[in-house]
């Protein structure tokens, strides 16, 4: 769940889309991104494009604007943006509730594979439920 007053992605065709549809869109990115970092994924973040091409096939999004979204929700500590082991990029969703195991996992993750200590602090920040300004 996303915190009052965070910006839910650039005003992106600003006369055609209101406030309340950029907000959708971004709780359909948060969505997209925990569906698709489910125990079945071998990962506990999901690739950006993945997001994308789900959310442009299957819903009536464009897809800068779901890039854009993306974007705000790592400004807003709402995913962690990282890369794996291929150099791939992936998201994390960071809510210590309801993303508990993936940050676990993240954190897991970072440390026995990516050796990346700065990765382990941000997944261990959201699990205490801090941001990436604490």
């Amino acid at each position: 769940m996303t915190r009052p007053g965070v910006r839910h992605g650039d005003d992106h065709n600003r006369d055609e889309e209101t406030r309340a549809d950029r907000r959708e869109r971004y709780e359909a990115v948060l969505g997209t991104a925990r569906g698709s970092t489910s125990q079945a994924h071998s990962y506990p973040g999901c690739r950006p494009v993945t997001i994308i091409q789900g959310l442009v096939a299957h819903g009536s999004y464009d897809a800068d604007a779901v890039r854009a979204s993306i974007q705000a929700a790592v400004e807003n500590w709402d995913l962690i943006r990282w890369r794996d082991e291929y150099a791939d990029r992936r998201v994390t969703p960071t809510d210590p509730e309801e993303d508990e195991r993936r940050l676990r996992e993240l954190a897991e993750h970072a440390a026995e594979h990516l050796l990346d200590p700065e990765l382990v602090a941000q997944a261990n920040r959201a699990l205490h439920g801090g941001d990436e300004s604490e």
